[in-house]
């Protein structure tokens, strides 16, 4: 194999073929162990070495990138803390409500209970007064008709005395 058939540029068929390149490093290693002499690839050939300033400054550039995406980010969830606390606020107002009817409808139960068992016992006390004025009444009409029936009958003693002494004259 030839260095120029182990050495293809980046998405050629064969480096597709080798799985990325990995499999064209390891024969390029095998070349390297066998020969003093380590060939530069092509595709580095036109390349400058970067200095330590141009180095600091790409990665100072990075990092403020970062920053500003990691400040975005910060915001954004604050932004949606906000948002979210204030919607606590707004259903702890809505459920104040609630809690307060709960109480009003136990309360609202509890009176009517009272209310029915208080009507029964009116209802109650209303037949038993009933039935014993119907029995009062019952017992005064008795004594009525007794009284008229006595009354009928002294009547009808001083009419047979008045009748009497009338005709013996």
């Amino acid at each position: 194999m030839s260095s120029s058939e182990s050495k293809t540029p980046e998405g050629s068929k064969v480096h597709d073929l080798f799985d990325g390149g990995r499999l064209l490093d390891q024969v390029e290693a095998i070349g390297r162990a066998t020969s003093d002499k380590i060939p530069k690839p092509p595709d580095t050939g036109g390349m400058n070495d970067i200095t330590r300033e141009e180095l600091n400054a790409i990665l100072e550039n990075r990092q403020l990138k970062a920053d500003a995406r990691l400040k975005e980010f910060e915001g954004r969830v604050t932004d949606g803390l906000v948002r979210m606390d204030h919607s606590l606020q707004l259903l702890d107002k809505d459920l104040a409500g609630i809690r307060g009817l709960k109480g009003t409808i136990i309360l609202n139960s509890v009176l009517s209970v009272i209310a029915i068992v208080g009507i029964t016992i009116a209802v109650m006390a209303y037949g038993v007064a009933n039935f014993d004025s119907g029995r009062d009444t019952s017992a005064a009409l008795q004594e009525m008709k007794q009284q008229s029936f006595e009354t009928r009958q002294l009547l009808e003693q001083v009419k047979a005395q008045q009748k009497a002494p009338q005709a013996t004259q």
